[in-house]
């Protein structure tokens, strides 16, 4: 979605006149917060599939040998988004249940 999102500004950017007039910022800001909207509610999804995906090659290939294809900083990265897929699946999961 975000792709999409941006693929929309930047099509309407390169249409728009090289002296583009002052007023054109506003909707820059407009579709900016379309993006940072789709950002924002496409984050839980991407969390939860990677959570998904890190289980399945977790249990196939087991955890060691996941991680170990991690250096340092991307350990830390893919933990955060561990956490939030984790996060995003147990407040899910009441509502699936219910």
């Amino acid at each position: 979605m975000a792709l999409a999102a941006d693929r929309r500004v930047q099509a309407r950017r390169a249409a728009e006149p090289a002296g583009a007039r002052p007023g054109n910022r506003h909707r820059r800001r407009a579709d900016a917060i379309d993006t940072a909207t789709e950002l924002m509610a496409y984050y839980p999804v991407q969390v939860e599939k990677m959570l998904a995906q890190y289980d399945v090659l977790s249990s196939e290939l087991g955890e060691a040998r996941v991680r170990g294809l991690y250096d340092a900083e991307e350990l830390e990265i893919l933990d955060e988004y561990l956490a939030h897929g984790k996060a995003v699946r147990a407040e899910r999961a009441p509502r699936e249940s219910g």
